[in-house]
């Protein structure tokens, strides 16, 4: 009697534990399809959203041209110089110190250029700065050699111990 309780019991929680995890298999397999069934959906969304903002962004190019054709044409109508106009004219001064700003930047990498090349080579250019930097500099009057015989030994200069 007491071992027939014992299997009885044993057998329940087998199978307990068998349909516990056939439930938890199923959970899974639905978390799985309700995953891929939400990435299908917000790759759809995603694909709507783009769409849109690509609509939107050629429709405000569009939106510009006209607006420029309309600016252009009323100036032609109202016979004004685009210097006349406040906006047009702030524009047209910022565009032309970019474009002076472009230009200062190339002259002066031709300049730096130019002036490492001049140094590092031996150009005639930089032999003759070299020269007249010599010319301007004033000179330094070198110290006059002697002769080995005319120099005083160290040890006589020493004062006796």
């Amino acid at each position: 009697m007491e071992k027939a309780l014992i299997y009885s019991f044993l057998a329940i929680s087998i199978g307990a534990n068998i349909v516990q995890q056939y439930k938890i298999g199923n959970y899974g397999m639905y978390s799985d399809l309700m995953n891929q069934k939400d990435s299908f959906t917000q790759n759809g969304y995603n694909e709507l959203l783009i769409s849109h903002l690509n609509g939107l962004k050629t429709e405000q190019m569009e939106v510009a041209k006209n607006q420029g054709k309309i600016e252009g044409i009323l100036s032609v109508v109202n016979n004004a110089r685009p210097e006349e106009n406040e906006i047009s004219s702030i524009w047209h001064s910022g565009y032309y110190r970019g474009l002076n700003q472009v230009e200062d930047v190339r002259v002066m990498a031709y300049e730096d250029g130019y002036h490492r090349a001049t140094e590092d080579g031996n150009c005639p250019a930089a032999v003759k700065a070299q020269k007249d930097a010599l010319i301007a500099v004033p000179t330094i009057e070198k110290p006059k050699l002697t002769k080995p015989s005319q120099e005083t030994p160290i040890n006589k200069t020493l004062p006796p111990k």
